[in-house]
């Protein structure tokens, strides 16, 4: 009874004892695995036959995340060929199909897809990101949104397949990635023929992210990796569909501007019937203006029934004859 009662009485010690709380640490510290393996020059993990440690499947590791860091040049020229073999292959398609846009578009065409390929370079040399594999993290909308708009949407969604192709050169174990990509350059591609206005870009983003998510998280899932890392991976990848979608939108004003581009935002521009020219050609000019108007009308309608770019025959037969404008009577 004296023991139960002064059982009940007693209260846990809170006094810090320093000397106590630093053993325990250190003891902590020495039963945990090292956080750096040294592995000396020369040193043998594993015989043959030897049976495999756990300890060894450490060293093994960190041999492998070291060597992913050594920078081999070798490497690198290796990938520098097989892209440059790829963009070979791409303007031989551009030249055979596509002469016209390539023979005043070359260096265009040839900067942005540079650009795009040394994205890949870049993140073939990174590695895995927190454990997602690098490729997951391509820009993949950037060059075909650029090409879909400045071009073709059959011409970027070329380019992409090409840039898909040199992905999986460059990430042969990530294949979901690469299917990614290639998924959401061909979206974006092909979603570059409904592009009327800047804005535009990023609706047609966001369904190339979309098909990003869902080509990643089946293709992840599809190779056996679990569910949840599927979705993780198809979440990066949208979100860098919707970025890269996002620097095509930023990029456009300056390649228009730098290249004297008259993309399709350009043309829409040029076609308001408010611009101060056109609204000085109708006070000065009543009769040129109304003819310019129907001639309009008439060249777009005619473009579209034919496949032509039924914007630019609007815009050029709308100024056709601003000249016009000094002369009045000359209608």
């Amino acid at each position: 009874h004296a023991l139960a009662a002064a059982a009940g009485a007693a209260e846990p010690n809170l006094f810090y004892r320093h000397d106590a709380t630093e053993s325990r640490v250190s003891a902590r510290l020495r039963a945990r695995p090292p956080a750096t393996i040294e592995l000396p020059v020369g040193y043998m993990i594993a015989r043959a036959g030897d049976r495999i440690t756990p300890a060894a499947l450490r060293e093994i590791a960190a041999l492998n995340s070291r060597s992913d860091r050594i920078v081999r040049p070798w490497s690198i020229l290796g990938g520098a060929f097989v892209a440059a073999i790829l963009l070979g292959a791409f303007l031989f398609h551009a030249r055979q199909f596509h002469e016209r846009a390539l023979r005043r578009r070359r260096m265009l065409i040839l900067s942005v897809f540079v650009a795009q390929t040394s994205a890949l370079l870049i993140l073939w040399r990174v590695g895995d990101i927190a454990g997602i594999p690098a490729v997951i993290f391509a820009p993949s909308a950037f060059l075909p949104l650029l090409l879909g708009v400045i071009i073709t949407p059959s011409f970027a969604a070329t380019a992409s397949l090409l840039v898909s192709a040199t992905a999986l050169v460059l990430f042969p174990g990530d294949i979901a990635g690469v299917f990614a990509l290639a998924a959401a350059g061909l979206a974006a591609g092909f979603g570059a023929r409904r592009i009327r206005r800047r804005s535009d870009i990023l609706v047609a983003s966001l369904i190339a992210a979309a098909a990003a998510f869902i080509a990643a998280v089946s293709a992840s899932v599809l190779f056996g990796r679990p569910i949840l890392a599927a979705v993780e991976s198809g979440a990066w990848s949208g979100l860098a569909t919707i970025v890269s979608g996002m620097l095509a939108l930023g990029a456009l004003p300056i390649i228009e501007t730098a290249f004297n581009l008259a993309t399709v935002f350009r043309l829409y521009e040029l076609s308001d019937m408010n611009r101060p020219i056109l609204k000085e050609m109708l006070a000065r000019a009543p009769g040129t203006y109304n003819h310019s108007n129907l001639v309009a009308l008439l060249s777009e309608t005619a473009a579209e029934a034919v496949g032509g770019n039924a914007v630019l025959c609007r815009v050029g037969a709308a100024s056709h004859d601003i000249g016009k404008i000094d002369n009045p009577e000359y209608f």
